[in-house]
C-alpha cells in the first residue's frame, strides 16, 4: 500500500536535546504529534535536518521507538537508518522493522565513497536481510556524490526499494530520474524550492526541512 499511495509532504524531523544533551523524550513527542494534527503525510525521524549523522546507535534506536509510538499508526513513519557502515544500517534498519515502522530511509554511504558496484551491493545486503520498504536518499552536498542514474535504475528493480528523496537540487537530474524509473520508484523533492516544478514533471511530493516550521502552508 505504502509503495503505491505514498505522496504528499513526509517532514524530516529535527531532534529536541535537554539541556543535558539527552533526547528530549517529552518535546520529540509533542512535536510528532503535532506533526500529524497538521496534516503531514509522513514522519521522517533521524533525518539530516535532525542531525542523525551525529548521534549514537542507541540514541538513533531511541527517536525512532518514540516516533513510531508516539504516531501509532495514524501517519506512516519512515526512520534514517543510513551510516557509512553497512554493519550499522542494516543493524538500524531491522531494529525499525522490529519495532513497526512503516518504511525506512537510507542515505548513500558517506565519508568513504564506494564504487558503483561496492554502492548497489551495500542496499543489496540490507535489502536481502529485511523485508522493509526502503527510500533511497541523495544528499551530494553531505557525501560528496550523486547516486549516478545508472546505479538508480538497477536500485528501483530491487524489491523492497520502492522510493527516493534527492537533496541534489539539480532539475535536470530530477528528471532523468523520473524517466528513467517510471512505475518503480516514487521520486521526493528535497528542495523547498524546486518543489512545485518537481510535482508539475511527476514529483510524489517533498520531503521538506520547512516542514517541521509551516507544514500546514507546504500542504496548502
Amino acid at each position: 500500500m505504502i509503495k503505491k499511495e505514498l505522496k504528499g509532504l513526509i517532514v524530516p524531523m529535527i531532534t529536541p536535546f535537554n539541556e543535558k544533551g539527552e533526547i528530549d523524550e517529552d518535546g520529540l513527542r509533542q512535536i510528532t504529534e503535532w506533526l500529524i494534527h497538521s496534516g503531514v503525510n509522513g514522519l521522517f525521524p533521524n533525518s539530516s535536518t535532525g542531525e542523525a549523522a551525529k548521534m549514537t546507535l542507541d540514541e538513533r534506536k531511541k527517536v525512532m521507538k518514540i516516533v513510531v509510538d508516539e504516531a501509532n499508526g495514524k501517519v506512516p513513519v519512515f526512520p534514517g537508518t543510513g551510516d557509512p557502515s553497512t554493519k550499522n544500517t542494516l543493524e538500524l534498519t531491522k531494529y525499525a522493522e522490529d519495532i513497526g515502522a512503516d518504511g525506512v530511509v537510507v542515505v548513500a554511504p558517506y565519508y568513504f565513497k564506494p564504487d558503483e558496484s561496492s554502492l548497489i551491493e551495500h542496499y543489496k545486503s540490507i535489502c536481502s536481510a529485511t523485508r522493509i520498504p526502503i527510500m533511497l536518499y541523495n544528499i551530494p552536498q553531505s557525501t560528496g556524490y550523486s547516486l549516478s542514474i545508472n546505479v538508480i535504475v538497477k536500485l528501483a528493480k530491487i524489491k523492497n526499494i520502492f522510493a527516493m528523496k534527492d537533496s541534489s537540487s539539480n532539475m535536470i537530474y530530477f528528471h532523468k530520474i523520473i524517466l528513467s524509473t517510471r512505475g518503480e520508484l516514487l521520486l521526493f523533492q528535497g528542495s523547498e524550492f524546486l518543489l512545485l516544478p518537481s510535482l508539475v514533471i511527476g514529483a510524489s511530493g517533498g520531503v521538506l526541512g520547512m516542514g517541521n516550521i509551516c507544514p500546514k502552508l507546504i500542504l496548502s
